[in-house]
């Protein structure tokens, strides 16, 4: 979904895939949608200009999907924005995240300059690192996670090492 298309009748397997392909669109195409109304049974998307552009979704019959079932796709009088509010640190962080897996020491600095390349937004140094931050917590888990993998890390040493002890000291 890193530039689709929307057609009447698009299938889509939920609610945040439909939302993360708006996202995805409002980015690439600059245009500024925003979602009017969105609960379990619907989800309205609507151009903040006010143009006719506009996406409903429900579920599809069966229940298991969900559909676009009505929809103006032209935009008319709108004005591209290069800062767009889906834009945010979750979103970018999830767009570089093979990039991340790939560098684990890629820097802010860095970050910062490949988004105004890319998207050709401005971002700050501490976004580049709340960025930062959101990936590599993806990817190897946030500090919690990792502390509550100690116990089972001493386990498993003292299960295939008999005899051994395995003691672990947190703070």
């Amino acid at each position: 979904m890193s530039d689709p298309h929307f057609c009447l009748h698009q299938i889509f397997r939920d609610f945040d895939t439909f939302k993360d392909a708006v996202k995805s669109y409002s980015i690439n195409s600059k245009q500024p949608l925003k979602f009017k109304h969105s609960d379990s049974k619907i989800v309205q998307v609507v151009c903040q200009t006010g143009c006719p552009w506009n996406i409903w979704v429900a579920p599809t019959d069966d229940g298991k999907a969900v559909q676009i079932r009505s929809c103006c796709l032209k935009h008319e009088g709108c004005i591209m924005m290069f800062k767009n509010n889906f834009g945010d640190a979750n979103y970018i962080a999830q767009r570089y995240l093979q990039r991340f897996q790939d560098d684990s020491q890629w820097g802010v600095a860095s970050i910062v300059q490949t988004v105004a390349e890319d998207y050709h937004w401005t971002i700050s140094r501490w976004k580049a690192w709340r960025i930062r931050r959101i990936a590599l917590d993806l990817l190897r888990g946030n500090a919690k996670e990792q502390y509550h993998k100690l116990q089972d890390y001493c386990a498993q040493v003292v299960r295939k090492s008999r005899g051994s002890t395995c003691f672990v000291e947190t703070s």
